[in-house]
């Protein structure tokens, strides 16, 4: 006889399975194991968030590496960003996977640790003991602020050169140690132009917002003066101070990476032989406003040329010494 169909579930079952009902066919109760769960979820979110990151940042290096490392006089090819996105799909996934594996890494060691120092409320009544707690939090704060700003500046020149993690790491920080004093001069007044810029657009945006609440030019001067007598909204005003600093923070951001991407290749341009003219130009901005202390090294032509200047000069004194001398 022919063998029989197998009978379709009834929507109960489906649902009951759909629902977690499969959790009664398992060998072992799912709930015990919900405190290890714990940990693999945290640090799966952190490093994404670190991810997400990673590529945002070596999406805009690229583009912006683009920009700097052209030719003189070229114009910049079209799409700079759909460009430097194709290529990091292409060949950067893996670069800024482990850059964010690390910092996320180093990011749920912190969180732990800080997590069982706070439970051992026992061992923090011992001042020793709570001294010890805190400067191993604060080293590993240290530790973590470190491996990421290292790891923010690996994945740019990664973009830049189209090298690995470890060699991009290690040049830059030969770049940055190398310019130490220059890069903490520029960084410092571009956090603060930021600064000023977030709040800039923060209190524009608030004071549009009141300004359309509580002024309207067809209302007549007796709904003005009401108005005029009425609370300010500082519940509305709030909301849109603080989603304003949100959205300026979030594109300065854009524009501080752009800055960061500039001063690598600057750095790295100006360690070459033979510096582009983007590369002196930028020089010499930074040298009127005193913040390279010393001027770039001569390129080859350079050099030749005021060896050849020199030379002409030797020659037209020394006949003008023999005629003298005549």
């Amino acid at each position: 006889p022919p063998a029989s169909e197998p009978s379709a579930q009834p929507p109960g079952a489906v649902m009951r399975w759909l629902g977690g009902g499969f959790r009664e066919s398992l060998p072992f109760v799912v709930e015990e194991y919900y405190s290890a769960f714990v940990l693999p979820h945290i640090f799966v979110m952190l490093w994404s968030y670190c991810f997400t990151t990673a590529s945002l940042v070596m999406v805009l290096a690229g583009a912006v590496g683009a920009w700097y490392w052209r030719e003189t006089g070229d114009e910049l090819r079209g799409l700079p960003v759909a460009r430097s996105f194709i290529r990091f799909m292409c060949f950067h996934l893996g670069t800024a996977a482990f850059a964010s594996f690390v910092v996320a890494l180093l990011w749920l060691v912190r969180l732990t640790f800080e997590y069982v120092a706070k439970k051992l409320r026992v061992v923090q009544a011992v001042p020793a003991a709570a001294a010890m707690i805190c400067a191993i939090s604060c080293c590993l704060q240290c530790i973590e602020r470190a491996v990421r700003y290292i790891s923010r500046n690996a994945v740019i020149v990664a973009a830049i050169h189209g090298q690995g993690y470890c060699w991009s790491a290690g040049r830059a920080m030969s770049l940055l140690m190398g310019n130490a004093l220059s890069l903490g001069a520029v960084m410092a007044t571009a956090y603060l132009l930021l600064f000023f810029g977030r709040l800039f657009v923060t209190a524009a945006a608030t004071t549009i917002v009141w300004a359309i609440l509580s002024y309207n030019p067809t209302d007549s001067p007796e709904v003005l003066a009401l108005h005029a007598e009425e609370r300010v909204p500082v519940a509305t005003l709030t909301c849109t101070a603080l989603l304003a600093w949100l959205v300026a923070r979030v594109i300065i951001n854009i524009h501080w990476i752009v800055i960061e991407t500039v001063l690598i290749c600057f750095f790295d341009d100006a360690d070459s032989d033979e510096p582009m003219q983007v590369t002196r130009n930028i020089e010499g901005r930074m040298l009127q406003q005193k913040i390279l202390a010393n001027p770039l090294p001569e390129t080859r032509k350079e050099a030749e040329a005021r060896r050849r200047h020199r030379r002409q000069q030797f020659a037209v004194e020394r006949n003008g010494h023999e005629m003298g001398e005549a």
